[in-house]
């Protein structure tokens, strides 16, 4: 019979701030890429972040996701200061990228929007379409 793993309060709390980061609940894939970097089973990754059977407190998983968007903010800061001198294993595009990835996890951690989907308005064809010539008709 397999030994039963434990796993430490801080542990758990860093595997749900891990998941958040990336896009979990949203992107469902996002569950099974986790749990492989941090070898748990989906499952038992799932009912931590559900608050269910063993999760760590709020508090703890709220501190952990604190300290990891922190030090989110500080290779963001490093990314940017790179950016004059991009060497030629990283190019200026690489560099925006990673920081446009980094930029999101810290976004998602901080529970704030990695998207906007919001309605500006309509406009019709034939006003796409109009010349300067036809405003009198």
């Amino acid at each position: 019979m397999a030994k039963r793993r434990n796993y430490t309060d801080k542990f758990k709390a860093g595997a749900i701030a891990m998941l958040e980061s990336e896009g979990y609940p949203t992107d469902a894939y996002a569950l099974e890429r986790v749990a492989q970097q941090v070898k748990v089973p989906t499952r038992t990754l799932r009912r931590w972040y559900k608050g269910e059977t063993g999760a760590p407190t709020d508090e703890i998983v709220q501190e952990t996701k604190k300290a990891l968007s922190d030090l989110i903010e500080t290779e963001i800061r490093a990314a940017l200061g790179e950016l004059p001198n991009a060497r030629p294993d990283a190019s200026y595009r690489d560099i925006v990228t990673g920081i446009g990835i980094l930029v999101d996890k810290k976004q998602l951690l901080d529970g704030g929007a990695t998207s906007r989907d919001e309605h500006l308005g309509t406009i019709s064809l034939v006003e796409v379409v109009r010349t300067p010539d036809d405003s009198n008709q």
